[in-house]
């Protein structure tokens, strides 16, 4: 019996591989892990300063709190609008200057909200958690650097901070001359 085998020269490779990077820009508060050790996901491994941002959310909320009331300003002057338009007391342009205002201030509340949720998703965004379990590297930054974030593709601005390769599964790559 003859067995046919050829020898290969391989190279282990993470099966997944991530860069760590801010979606926010601000000062790095404090780093939560220790080179090349293993993380779990979900685990905290950066804070960016959270101070801005929380002011944000609270700017947002006040501003929030503007539009309401100017909204229901704007639902009772048009109900007293409607009673005066129909005892013809108030001119139809009037009644309908009232209509517009509430749907204005119906948009004011409403961008508002959003104004809100954006502040609450940067905050969130001011903790970098690991999205993987496996093994991290080295951090790229330390403590009290200015970290530029960016949504979207990652982009020659943003600041690489660490990266994280999986240990379970994985893969072994090797050429094979043809």
């Amino acid at each position: 019996e003859i067995s046919e085998w050829k020898e290969f020269t391989g190279q282990f490779e993470a099966a997944d591989y991530v860069e760590i990077r801010a979606r926010v820009s601000g000062y790095l508060k404090s780093i939560h892990f220790e080179d090349g050790k293993l993380v779990k996901k979900g685990e905290l491994l950066f804070v960016i300063e959270p101070e801005p941002f929380e002011l944000a959310l609270q700017q947002a909320k006040a501003q929030l709190a503007d539009a309401l009331a100017k909204q229901e300003l704007a639902k009772v002057q048009l109900k007293r609008t409607a009673e005066l338009a129909k005892k013809n007391f108030a001119a139809a342009s009037t009644y309908d200057q009232r209509v517009a205002e509430l749907r204005s201030a119906e948009a004011a509340v409403e961008i508002a909200k959003a104004a809100v949720d954006t502040a609450k998703l940067n905050l969130d965004y001011t903790r970098l958690t690991a999205p993987v379990s496996g093994r991290v590297s080295r951090h790229e930054v330390s403590v009290g650097n200015l970290i530029i974030g960016g949504s979207g593709a990652p982009s020659a601005n943003s600041t690489l901070l660490t990266t994280i390769v999986t240990l379970d599964p994985i893969n072994i790559v090797f050429d094979v001359s043809e």
